[in-house]
């Protein structure tokens, strides 16, 4: 069984934008939570900006074998530059990937050779 919820909220006077995406699926084996977050924050800058940063990437990963959990978290930070009708704007975004997987029997995660074949 599967199931997605979509959120899109967008206030256009703090110059936001938020697109959320949530499943939720379950199988013999597990039941999977992933929930996938796009920010975007949109400002006006008076001259465009050419050395732009790398984005920060965040991964983190845990394994609660008591509780048969696997989470994995991943977040992307930054910003880029762009123009719109002859004005210059700055966005800056916050990606997030969340991964909760919940094992219904005592065996974790396969073996990688068990994914490939």
């Amino acid at each position: 069984m599967k199931r997605v919820i979509f959120k899109n909220k967008k206030d256009y006077e703090k110059g936001t934008k938020e697109l959320s995406l949530c499943q939720k699926i379950e199988d013999q084996d597990s039941i999977t939570h992933i929930t996938k977050r796009f920010f975007y924050h949109v400002t006006e800058i008076k001259s465009m900006v050419e050395t732009s940063e790398a984005p920060q990437i965040y991964i983190v990963k845990n394994v609660d074998s008591k509780k048969k959990l696997e989470q994995v978290d991943l977040k992307c930070v930054g910003s880029f530059y762009m123009t719109h009708q002859r004005t210059f704007l700055k966005v800056n975004f916050q990606h997030t990937l969340n991964i909760q997987i919940y094992w219904k029997t005592d065996i974790f995660s396969p073996k990688k050779s068990a994914i490939l074949t």
